[in-house]
């Protein structure tokens, strides 16, 4: 009998990859595992940080010190085959894990750090997507992400931006980052504004915050979907 069941645990594992899936939440910068950015590092000679040391994941202590591991991480991606290749390489791994669709949660944002411009951001995943696609048959959108954190005059400029420089594979916005000092309550024209644009609208919610934060997301933004809602109840 245990040989039965050892047998048939095998089984499933094996056609867990056979299953098609979809992935809807995974930011670029951190899709780039830390096996990834060592192997970039050698391609590229850039040195990695020790705080992205970590053997198969990232280290942090709290929100705060996500966001700046995020950063840092983010930072590295300094030039447009840099986020060509880290598109590839989370696609190629994905396809291998039964995966058909990504969205692909992108910051221009932390781009505009390594002075890269919009556009340069986006056709440069755009690249990866298209490379993916045709050696491993796997489909993927942008969704922009809005950075809370750095401002509603900033979140506003790319959305904008995002209007007059259309992309046939930027699908939507999302909105992430402080929860606790950014409320959706700062948003909303930004929101209405990117709807009337027809953009699809996601926003991170309850991600380190409460239940009313995610009330205030759906009601006051009207996302079609929200990213973590896990204090989404009490």
């Amino acid at each position: 009998q245990m040989q039965k069941n050892e047998e048939s645990k095998t089984q499933e594992e094996v056609n867990i990859n056979d299953i098609p899936k979809v992935e809807l939440h995974i930011h670029l910068e951190a899709g780039a595992r830390p096996k990834i950015i060592k192997d970039l590092a050698v391609k590229y000679g850039f040195i990695v940080p020790e705080e992205l040391q970590g053997n198969n994941k990232y280290q942090w202590k709290d929100f705060a010190d996500f966001i700046r591991i995020y950063a840092i991480l983010s930072g590295l991606m300094t030039s447009p085959d840099i986020l060509t290749d880290v598109t590839y390489e989370y696609l190629k791994e994905s396809a291998q894990n039964g995966v058909i669709y990504v969205e692909l949660t992108v910051s221009p944002a932390h781009s505009a750090l390594s002075k890269l411009s919009y556009s340069d951001t986006i056709h440069s995943v755009a690249q990866g997507i298209d490379r993916a696609k045709q050696e491993f048959d796997i489909d993927s959108r942008i969704l922009v992400v809005l950075v809370r954190h750095e401002g509603v005059q900033s979140c506003e400029e790319l959305l904008d931006t995002i209007i007059i420089n259309p992309h046939p594979y930027v699908v939507g916005i999302s909105l992430a980052g402080d929860e606790a000092n950014f409320p959706p309550s700062l948003f909303t024209k930004i929101y209405s504004k990117a709807k009337e644009h027809h953009l699809h609208l996601t926003a991170h919610a309850g991600e380190f915050t409460n239940a009313e934060d995610v009330k205030n997301a759906v009601t006051m933004l009207n996302p079609e979907r929200i990213g973590h809602g896990k204090f989404g109840f009490g």
